[in-house]
């Protein structure tokens, strides 16, 4: 494989600037020069947001780092990022869950979470192949109306069978946990408000290189697929 080359895309909205200057300053703090660019991406729709995250790559961009604007980075991001990335190249990665096995697998001394089913868009890496496919397939098979972007990137995942690897513990922890992205581009939706916090975090002032992640330490996810979730979200043929 040639050499790894992750961009990083910011995912944010007009009222969340104090929250994207933050986290801009903690990735260029650790100026890793396997991450040659960082762009913040924000337009007037969630999805058109998200598409353009995964879109918008260089032609020696071999990976894409998608980040929520609203997450606090452990220490080392970029380096353990790239770290499991080498190792897991052709993986779809989230560094972010709140899956309620995460403890499970901690306890089991297993450094990922490999699950049938993802949620939660905090923080997540795609080979920039793996982007071009599942942009395309969700726009010809998934409802216009679906709105929220890991729903789609949900579906496709479960319907092309690809596993999603979540680190144990995560990298990074959600601080908007009581907001959406969504609320900002659409002020008249009144979304659920759930913990929606990491089950394990490595800590703001932790390195997330005090893990040894080696991807045969992993354990499946035990957790029902909510297949009818998914078929609720797919077009009528």
């Amino acid at each position: 494989m040639k050499d790894i080359k992750i961009g990083i895309r910011i995912q944010t909205a007009g009222k969340r600037q104090r929250w994207t200057n933050v986290l801009l300053d903690h990735l260029k703090y650790e100026n890793n020069k396997h991450f040659p660019t960082i762009a913040v991406i924000q337009t007037p729709n969630l999805w058109q947001s998200c598409k353009h995250c995964h879109l918008s790559f260089t032609p020696d961009q071999t990976h894409t780092l998608i980040l929520q604007d609203d997450i606090l980075l452990c220490r080392d991001f970029l380096t353990t990022v790239y770290h499991i990335v080498s190792k897991l190249p052709n993986n779809f990665i989230s560094f972010f869950s709140n899956n309620d096995n995460v403890p499970l697998a901690s306890m089991q001394k297993k450094n990922f979470l490999v699950s049938k089913v993802w949620f939660m868009a905090q923080a997540y890496l795609v080979p920039v192949g793996m982007s071009k496919h599942m942009i395309e397939w969700i726009e010809n098979n998934v409802k216009q109306s679906v709105e929220l972007d890991d729903n789609k990137i949900a579906t496709y995942l479960w319907y092309n069978k690809i596993k999603a690897w979540n680190t144990v513990p995560s990298l990074v922890e959600h601080l908007g946990w009581n907001e959406t992205t969504l609320r900002y581009y659409d002020k008249n939706k009144i979304k659920n408000k759930t913990h929606r916090m990491a089950k394990m975090y490595v800590g703001f002032e932790n390195s997330g290189m005090d893990f040894n992640w080696k991807p045969e330490y992993f354990i499946e996810d035990n957790q029902g697929t909510d297949s009818q979730f998914c078929d609720n979200l797919i077009k009528p043929i």
